[in-house]
């Protein structure tokens, strides 16, 4: 077993060379529910109920020479997980996950016999792990970008569209709400008084401008940009979300051919 680290930037750290996987355990999901008592009601209204952040306990390995050369190797590893930012760390048992983590804790131990060992405490500060891949990556088993264990259906799930009918499959555990998570839109055609709506959840997005066959209009979270110019206040302001399992999509304001598609990862418990 191997651990990677990837950075913010793509960048993506293997650590075989220099340490083996002994453990690697989350904690279980946790959520922090957030109540209001009201007077001459029985019982207490449920306002929230978020995912909390999570612990990761992570056990490694590593070879020393003696005892000199446990603490070069041990400063080593002070050095590759010590960051001022979040990063993420993927279990190479299940390669195709990632988890957002910063460092809490670091204890560096000489078992014996040139072993080495160093217990890492993670917070996982999402309270989930992420597909490593999004889904404009190519969507075969081949491309090592996807695995078992992520909920991939055996249906042809497509994410590039060109007809005002399709639907969207979200794959992970949780639903992808753009007001917290990655997702991004563009829609590349013509069109006047574009809508896009989620028949699964009823919401829509309007755009009340035009667009000719050149123009991109992306919604990237909650901006919406022509091309390189916000738009925002010519839409209806309203985000769209993708439940868990298969959204149906119908397209409306189209003027001639288009294209559409939906850039973002499954959220796994």
């Amino acid at each position: 077993m191997e651990l990677l680290i990837q950075r913010e930037d793509g960048e993506i750290i293997d650590t075989r060379d220099l340490l083996k996987l002994s453990l690697f355990e989350p904690s279980p999901p946790q959520r922090n529910p957030n109540y209001q008592d009201i007077e001459g009601r029985r019982g207490s209204l449920l306002l929230s109920n978020a995912l909390a952040s999570r612990t990761i306990r992570v056990e490694l390995l590593f070879i020393a020479r003696d005892k000199s050369d446990f603490i070069l190797k041990r400063d080593e590893v002070f050095v590759l997980f010590d960051s001022e930012d979040p990063y993420y760390i993927i279990d190479s048992r299940q390669p195709f996950k990632r988890w957002k983590v910063v460092l809490e804790s670091s204890d560096p131990e000489y078992v014996r016999n040139r072993v080495g060992k160093i217990n890492l405490t993670f917070t996982a500060i999402n309270g989930m792990s992420e597909s490593t891949a999004s889904t404009l990556s190519p969507l075969t088993f081949d491309s090592e970008t996807w695995g078992m264990g992520l909920n991939i259906p055996a249906d042809d799930m497509k994410y590039i569209f060109n007809t005002t009918k399709f639907k969207v499959y979200n794959a992970g555990d949780i639903e992808v709400d753009p007001r917290e998570k990655p997702m991004v839109i563009t829609f590349r055609g013509a069109s006047e008084n574009l809508l896009i709506h989620n028949l699964t959840t009823g919401e829509r997005f309007k755009y009340t401008g035009t667009t000719d066959s050149y123009d991109k209009l992306i919604l990237d979270r909650l901006y919406v940009r022509k091309n390189d110019a916000s738009v925002f206040n010519n839409t209806n302001r309203q985000a769209v979300r993708l439940k868990k399992g298969w959204n149906e999509f119908q397209i409306s304001g189209t003027t001639s051919s288009f294209e559409i598609d939906f850039d973002f990862r499954f959220y796994y418990l």
